[in-house]
């Protein structure tokens, strides 16, 4: 009986803390524009380079990989530009799935008000 009680108090004290939420989100936006990391396969023969916001920066392929210079510089550029936009696309349906377990839960406000709180939306990157 009192777990009940417990879960309410739970969500009242997460609902004050809104704002103090709203801000570390903000700043983790901007700490993760600061974030780069790197990947490599093959031995070596492919290099990726990606952003905290999930933003692939470079992509490069090993010379022995990819003889013709030309080939190269084309490829790491259309696999560079086709996973950013394989990204975006899957932000939009997470996006999309969020919103609709949101509006299942019948709060009596707009759900992509809730979801913009937490930088959530179909028009919002992440």
């Amino acid at each position: 009986m009192f777990d009940k009680f417990k879960g309410v108090a739970a969500l009242g004290q997460l609902a004050t803390k809104i704002p103090e939420i709203q801000k570390a989100a903000k700043e983790i936006k901007l700490e993760l524009k600061d974030i780069k990391v790197a990947a490599e396969s093959g031995g070596g023969a492919v290099r990726v380079w990606v952003s905290g916001e999930l933003k692939i920066q470079k992509v490069e392929f090993s010379n022995q990989f990819i003889v013709n210079s030309e080939h190269k510089n084309m490829a790491e550029s259309l696999v560079c530009e086709a996973v950013n936009l394989a990204i975006e696309n899957a932000k939009r349906a997470a996006a999309n799935c969020a919103e609709q377990k949101i509006k299942s839960l019948n709060l009596p406000i707009d759900s992509s008000e809730i979801l913009s709180k937490f930088g959530i939306g179909s028009g919002v990157s992440m």
